[in-house]
């Protein structure tokens, strides 16, 4: 109906195989999406509908082009059966994220400017900054405007090196990424702790009883801990994600990481970890076992597959080569295994 016709931040969802597509180098997906994403960045950056300039809206009215959709606000376009699923600010990250992957592939930093004006409007209003406030006001986005665009932009900074987000990224950023950018592993550890506490309490419903649903990563949050006198610790899944695969972020946008392990992986502990030099690290520990941990690595970074790598025990090189690493890793040793700069 007409009053449901509006293009949604949510729909990078549907997107998401585009995207990852264009990433590994189809450029009939990157066509599309410049495309689309210039729509984006030209609305973002409007004030259309009285929202502010530089704000990224979470739909686009169709035909007309404008900031929400059928409702009397932007920020609550209407253009749903249900209204809290394309209501501002749902989904404003993944269209923050999908920008600047269009940064990136296409070398035009035009696409981060609806993130430069989110970060400008934000250290304009911090001060008032109000979750609390009313809907629509500058206190009420300044105080959600960090959160959305703080994973986009610990990436562009990880893959740039622009520091001219950091004042934001100081107060909200994923914790692999700060860990990386300011250098401080004791970050990683501090959350690791954490995350085995959870763990030791309840096991179970982390890892098995309410898996067949999207449930269980608010399981804790939204209803276990209801009926407790102390709230269990966060388990950082996103942390754990980054520490296996290498990936800045959540996978869902930016990517899934440079490596995988070949499985099971119960008695392998890996903390990979990307270099400033485009290089790659990752720190390895076999428990205790029979034999040496046959390990294979599967490289999903393309520029990785003509690196040399090399497996070092301490002092001693175990291994090296070229290409997809693979190696008899001795137990109960910390190892690492490097890739030099492609």
């Amino acid at each position: 109906s007409r009053s449901r016709a509006c293009d949604t931040a949510y729909h990078t969802r549907a997107l998401q195989p585009l995207v990852h597509r264009w990433r590994q180098g189809d450029a009939a997906s990157g066509q599309l999406l410049v495309e689309w994403l210039s729509t984006w960045r030209s609305v973002s950056l409007s004030s259309s509908r009285e929202k502010p300039a530089g704000i990224i809206p979470s739909s686009i009215r169709f035909p007309s082009g404008e900031a929400g959709g059928s409702g009397d606000n932007w920020w609550d376009p209407g253009c749903h059966i249900t209204n809290k699923t394309f209501a501002w600010p749902r989904a404003v990250a993944m269209i923050a994220q999908a920008l600047v992957v269009a940064a990136e592939q296409t070398n035009e930093t035009a696409f981060i400017d609806p993130l430069v004006t989110m970060v400008d409007f934000w250290r304009a209003h911090r001060s008032e900054a109000d979750r609390n406030a009313a809907k629509g006001s500058d206190a009420w986005l300044a105080a959600r405007i960090p959160g959305l665009v703080s994973e986009a932009l610990s990436y562009w900074r990880a893959q740039t090196a622009d520091e001219q987000f950091d004042d934001l990224l100081n107060q909200s950023e994923p914790l692999f990424g700060r860990a990386l950018r300011t250098q401080n592993d004791q970050l990683v550890i501090d959350a690791l702790s954490a995350t085995v506490e959870a763990l030791s309490v309840d096991f179970a419903a982390h890892t098995r009883e309410v898996l067949f649903t999207d449930r269980f990563l608010k399981f804790h949050r939204n209803y276990a801990n209801n009926y407790r006198q102390e709230a269990v610790p966060k388990v950082e899944l996103d942390l754990l994600h980054s520490m296996l695969t290498g990936a800045l972020t959540n996978p869902i946008i930016l990517g899934a990481g440079p490596v995988r392990w070949n499985l099971p992986v119960e008695d392998l502990a890996a903390w990979v970890r990307p270099q400033s030099n485009g290089g790659l690290k990752a720190d390895l520990y076999a428990f205790a076992g029979v034999a040496t941990r046959h390990v294979e690595v599967r490289l999903i970074d393309r520029d990785l597959d003509q690196a040399s790598w090399t497996l070092h025990c301490g002092s001693d090189v175990i291994s090296s080569g070229q290409g997809q690493p693979i190696f008899e890793l001795p137990r109960s040793r910390l190892c690492q295994l490097s890739w030099a700069t492609p």
